[in-house]
């Protein structure tokens, strides 16, 4: 008999509308999708490596202004040895401030205060070889100056520290645990960028218990002055009702306020907003903007949206070519609803060749994630299959190197991006 599909999905129930799962299932695999995006990008984690702040401690902690006039004062006790002074300079190079901005220069300066035990030279030591600036790029070096400045009680120290086990970078095995103890000690002397961290871990469960309420505690601050990323997360917070009352209203205040400042999951949060007009009025032309911006950034589920989108258009204005290119950027990233979206059109050979075996690969990735109608599918699959392509099918299941050639291949063959991926071009969605 004929494969036959019913629909494809758009998304699980997450903060409204009639989809298959429950509301507790897909919140997680949202904020799951938030928290991908806050280990990854680079905003997102905060280290003490902003550019713009301006303060300079003195001695060198804590936080002190000083003006052009005191650089020469600085500059004088630092060739004289004083290595409090030398973080100073050090600091004032790195950030280019009343002297010209050289990390080389901040670099000879905080290694011989480092080396004397100033805890937040080591930090800032740290950063630079971390990032190789000034220095060579040394990761293992960093996380030595991380652990020194630390082990003082350093707030930077501790939080960069953190960092480094949450990604387990610099020679360290991944300690989630551990990174969370050093953040609760970073965010205990108030640093901000240790609370970010802190927050997104209580709302992940990532090193400590999931607890919403002390992630909205710990980002509610940082959001108010200023943090994008916090932003995003309390918006988030407020849509789910996580940890505090759901408000729609306030939650595209703060969703909107990130995606101003260019979070890529606050692009998708607004997406799933104006589809579903939660607090606003639906409006698919404002989905359809943020949600390609959002794929474009890497967002999974937002990714999946515009296939749906793409996939359930009117007949003159559906696109499968592109919706399959969708589904399997997402689904790479294993969002269930698109491994089972992907292997629908596989089954059905839309947008794809049709490929029984590809299709039981993403239904039974699906079904094995406890999607309920990628199962129902898989069943109708194996009907029409043949004893051999099931056994291909499993071997490519089984096989993590075999799947990952399909799956890189599925993203890659007959793709074009010059002939436009389904979204309106940058510049329609600038104007928009």
């Amino acid at each position: 008999m004929p494969f036959g599909w019913s629909r494809l999905r758009l998304c699980r129930q997450t903060f409204g509308g009639n989809c298959t799962a429950s509301a507790k299932r897909t919140s997680r695999a949202w904020f799951v999708m938030f928290l991908v995006a806050a280990l990854m990008c680079p905003v997102a984690m905060a280290r003490q490596d902003v550019e713009s702040d301006t303060e300079l401690p003195t001695p060198c902690e804590g936080s002190y202004t000083f003006s052009a006039a005191d650089i020469q004062a600085i500059i004088s006790k630092s060739e004289s040895g004083d290595s409090q002074a030398q973080c100073l300079l050090g600091i004032s190079y790195h950030f280019g401030l009343f002297v010209p901005a050289s990390d080389q220069k901040a670099a000879q300066w905080l290694l011989p205060s480092a080396s004397a035990g100033v805890p937040l030279a080591q930090a800032y030591l740290g950063y630079l070889y971390e990032h190789g600036r000034g220095v060579p790029l040394d990761e293992v070096e960093a996380v030595k100056w991380y652990t020194k400045s630390a082990e003082q009680n350093d707030a930077v120290g501790e939080n960069n520290l953190a960092v480094m086990y949450l990604e387990g970078r610099g020679g360290l095995v991944r300690d989630d645990k551990r990174a969370a103890a050093w953040l609760q000690k970073s965010a205990d002397q108030g640093f901000e960028k240790a609370r970010i961290n802190l927050g997104l871990m209580y709302r992940a469960g990532t090193g400590v218990p999931q607890n919403y309420s002390k992630a909205f505690e710990l980002l509610q601050g940082p959001a108010n002055h200023g943090s994008g990323v916090s932003a995003a997360a309390v918006g988030w917070l407020y849509l789910a009702g996580y940890g505090v009352k759901q408000d729609y209203s306030l939650a595209l205040k703060w969703i909107r306020t990130a995606a101003a400042k260019g979070i890529p999951a606050a692009y998708g949060y607004l997406g799933r907003i104006y589809q579903l007009g939660l607090g606003t009025k639906a409006d698919a032309s404002e989905a359809h903007k943020w949600n390609c911006l959002a794929a474009r950034e890497g967002i999974a589920e937002a990714q999946n949206a515009i296939g749906y989108e793409l996939s359930t258009a009117h007949s003159s204005s559906r696109d499968y070519r592109n919706a399959a290119r969708w589904f399997s950027k997402a689904a790479v990233q294993g969002d269930v609803v698109a491994q089972a979206n992907l292997g629908a059109l596989y089954a059905e050979g839309r947008g794809v060749p049709l490929d029984y075996i590809a299709a039981f690969v993403w239904l039974k990735s699906a079904s094995n994630a406890g999607d309920k109608a990628a199962k129902h599918y898989l069943d109708q699959l194996l009907e029409v299959m043949t004893p051999r392509q099931v056994a291909k099918g499993e071997s490519l299941f089984s096989n993590p190197s075999e799947l990952s050639v399909r799956s890189a291949a599925t993203i890659a063959s007959s793709f074009d991006d010059s002939v436009g991926d389904g979204c309106v071009s940058p510049e329609q969605t600038a104007h928009q």
